[in-house]
């Protein structure tokens, strides 16, 4: 049996209201020509926030949203990882639940990053997702500069 079909990023902005059909056309096409992923073409175009499109990606691959603005709580579990991995992979360790490390991304497919902390912690990871900018943000200011 087929899994559920995932919906696509700028449906679920449309849907939110937060663009129009039009601004995800173009964003899709200027993403084409610059190499660039949609949601980074729709903030760089100034036709969704960061937070909209982060929160969008959340909802598209059903991850818990973390506002680092809202929630400036320093982790309980820094020591876990490296502070060159947290800043090299813009990543947080925020906390250990039922021996699932529950961590803080910016991007829900750099499947790469999450294999590679699978393996270096030999624990399973929850995932939670962030924008960009706030996370280099908490990192710079709370992180070993």
């Amino acid at each position: 049996m087929a899994g559920k079909k995932r919906r696509r990023l700028g449906e679920i902005l449309v849907d939110w209201g937060v663009c129009t059909p039009a601004a995800v056309t173009e964003a899709l096409a200027h993403s084409q020509l610059e190499g660039m992923k949609i949601g980074d073409a729709l903030v760089t175009l100034e036709l969704a926030t960061e937070d909209d499109v982060t929160k969008a990606l959340a909802t598209q691959f059903d991850m818990e949203f973390i506002d680092l603005e809202q929630n400036v709580v320093v982790p309980t579990e820094l020591n876990l990882i490296d502070e060159t991995l947290i800043k090299r992979h813009q990543i947080l360790p925020l906390a250990m639940e039922e021996g699932r490390l529950k961590v803080l991304i910016t991007d829900p497919l750099d499947l790469e990053t999450l294999d590679m902390l699978r393996f270096r912690l030999n624990c399973e990871l929850t995932t939670c997702l962030a924008s960009k900018s706030r996370m280099r943000e908490f990192i710079h200011q709370y992180i070993g500069s």
